[in-house]
């Protein structure tokens, strides 16, 4: 066995063991390590918003099946964190894309003319677009009331009443049943969420 040793105030060496010096393994407990292994797809950095409301409706079935303990907590700020995702993801669908030629026709001023007729199409266009977007900015109106009761049982989670928890979940569960655009199902995050089960390690 290997020895290390230390200088003392005197000048003597005083011989330690590697061993006893030596951080001891981290290992998550039983329950833990069953707990976190249910989260596989927080790996997937970049899911598409259908990936997200498939997680999401599994996490709110598990809130119900969940004892008062951490591992509530853990599934109440997952639900949290997905529901956040998916209102970022659908508010990045309804800005869509926007485009600015300011810049092309101050470098090349001959192209004024075209690039004042093609903001005219560009903004025909959203016009369009918005009109039809409007039972998806409904839904997201909706969606955001859902979350906040949702928020104001989860900033009260060590006294959560059971009842007000179910109530708030269920609520969101019955937006996702919503149909939403192909387009935007298909949408992917841009910025993906972190999940406390994934930031254990384990997943």
């Amino acid at each position: 066995m290997m020895k290390a040793s230390h200088a003392t105030l005197n000048g003597s060496a005083v011989g330690t063991d590697a061993s006893e010096s030596s951080p001891l393994p981290s290992r998550l407990l039983d329950a833990e390590d069953s707990f976190y292994r249910g989260y596989p797809w927080c790996l997937n950095t970049f899911p598409t918003l259908h990936e997200i409301v498939g997680h999401l409706g599994q996490e709110l079935e598990r809130l119900h099946q969940q004892e008062e303990d951490w591992r509530r907590l853990e599934v109440m700020t997952n639900v949290f964190l997905l529901s956040c995702a998916v209102a970022d993801t659908v508010d990045d669908h309804l800005h869509g894309d926007g485009y600015d030629f300011s810049k092309l026709t101050s470098a090349v001023p001959l192209l004024g003319p075209g690039v004042r007729v093609l903001d005219k199409v560009l903004h025909a266009s959203r016009k369009v677009r918005a009109v039809r977007a409007r039972p998806v900015r409904r839904w997201r109106e909706e969606w955001t009331a859902a979350l906040g009761k949702f928020l104001s049982v989860f900033m009260a989670a060590a006294t959560a009443d059971r009842t007000a928890l179910a109530a708030a979940a269920a609520r969101l569960a019955s937006l996702l049943t919503a149909e939403l655009p192909p387009a935007l199902r298909r949408s992917e995050r841009r910025t993906c969420p972190t999940s406390t089960s994934s930031s254990s390690g384990e997943s």
